[in-house]
């Protein structure tokens, strides 16, 4: 895929969708169909460059809130490591989700 392809396939009404920036993105929805929408992204330097972008992706990432970024930094923390305190890993189990 290059960037910016979008393959979608439908089966009744749900919707599986792969779309390619950076990396390829894949999504899977019952409420979107495999409308694209125009984008202008702002690179280095000020370079402004169109793109087409799903619109489940443009809904995803308006209204993904709080909860998506904590699992992301989750992700990117090891809050598991190694510890004789067991309540270590109850703590930011608990905090972290």
């Amino acid at each position: 895929m290059k960037q910016g392809d979008v393959i979608a396939h439908k089966k009744q009404e749900n919707v599986v969708l792969a779309w390619k920036d950076k990396r390829p993105v894949l999504m899977c929805s019952n409420y979107h169909d495999s409308a694209v929408q125009q984008w202008t992204r702002v690179g280095r330097g000020g370079v402004e460059s169109t793109l087409t972008k799903p619109s489940m992706i443009m809904d995803y990432t308006a209204n993904m809130g709080p909860i998506d970024r904590a699992d992301h930094y989750c992700t990117s923390y090891n809050f598991a490591r190694k510890s004789l305190k067991w309540w270590r890993k109850l703590f930011f189990f608990g905090c972290l989700r």
